[in-house]
């Protein structure tokens, strides 16, 4: 009961053939994300870390004994870059691919944890208490990020808001879609995906002026979905309208020619899956929460993530 309460710590400890990984986002004019994890796939087990931007992303690969977890703080410590709810400390080198480096130290504040409930203990509802193959889960909707990024001598001022999401299990869903986008006082995170015998689940969290509204399946909440396969280069764009009441969010997103390689978790939660994550893709939509229409044009980069084939979804 302690782990599904508290799915922000780390829960494989003791297992075998399973992932775990911290995906932490910034937002604003230079989006970037890392993503802090294991992989304990007998045989291959390693720790790892991720970088993505708009222009690359690079996988550095550890140890399992290089990872380790203190549930004060949220705290992920990997070879010395540390992850947590308080910011992260980064400094990364990548000697044979072309010298990579990137270092960052940034500083968190205003933390907006997922207001959890014993039916909904996570965003995955009460089937947080079944065995899935995958779980996720939302630590913070939106925070202040401030600090500073270098990127092979390039350094950047950073004022940006944050986003801080966990996922868990063995693998992730063979067909699935996710977003991210925030814009001012409103942060946006939902994702759809066929993780059992073809049975679509989905979820949607809309943070707004400290208030959360939950358009998921569990919540009983009805989501239309159109699209044309993921990987049809002529047509990037899918439509999603997720509405429980009075409350609804019509939204479009079209994908950008920045999309970027992340490895996933196949099988046995090892490390050999291609994702694409596009930092950058445009967002319209329309949100409306008790009757009343709130702006959400400010949205201009919106994390966006597909895999799969998409015409299983529609």
């Amino acid at each position: 009961m302690s782990k599904i309460l508290h799915p922000q710590n780390y829960l494989c400890a003791h297992k075998k053939n399973c992932f775990e990984g911290w995906y932490f986002r910034h937002t604003e004019e230079f989006p970037f994300s890392f993503i802090a994890g294991v992989s304990k796939h007998k045989g291959t087990e390693h720790a790892f870390i991720q970088y993505i931007d708009r222009q690359c992303s690079r996988v550095f690969r550890f140890p399992l004994s290089a990872f380790s977890f203190s549930k004060k703080d949220m705290s992920i410590k990997i070879e010395g870059n540390i992850f947590s709810i308080k910011g992260i400390d980064v400094s990364l080198f990548d000697e044979k691919n072309d010298k990579f480096a990137v270092k960052c130290q940034i500083k968190y504040d205003s933390i907006t944890p997922f207001k959890k409930s014993l039916y909904a203990p996570s965003i995955m509802g009460p089937f947080a208490f079944l065995p899935l193959p995958c779980c996720h889960a939302l630590v913070s909707m939106s925070h202040c990020a401030n600090g500073t990024l270098d990127k092979n001598g390039e350094k950047r001022d950073i004022n940006a808001k944050g986003y801080i999401e966990k996922d868990y299990g063995r693998h992730f869903p063979p067909n699935y879609v996710w977003l991210h986008a925030s814009a001012k006082d409103t942060s946006i995170a939902a994702a759809v995906a066929y993780p059992v015998a073809k049975r679509r689940g989905f979820f949607c969290l809309i943070s707004h002026n400290g208030k959360q509204h939950n358009l998921s399946l569990y919540n009983f909440a009805r989501l239309k979905l159109t699209a044309q396969s993921l990987w049809d280069k002529e047509n990037k764009d899918i439509n999603m309208i997720f509405k429980k009441g009075d409350t609804h969010l019509s939204v479009t997103v079209k994908t950008s020619d920045h999309g970027q390689k992340l490895l996933a978790p196949d099988k046995h939660g090892e490390m050999t899956r291609e994702v694409c994550e596009d930092l950058s893709a445009s967002f319209n939509g329309k949100l409306v929460i008790e009757g009343e229409e709130i702006d959400i044009f400010g949205i201009s980069h919106c994390a966006f993530e597909t895999a799969g084939e998409l015409n299983l979804l529609s």
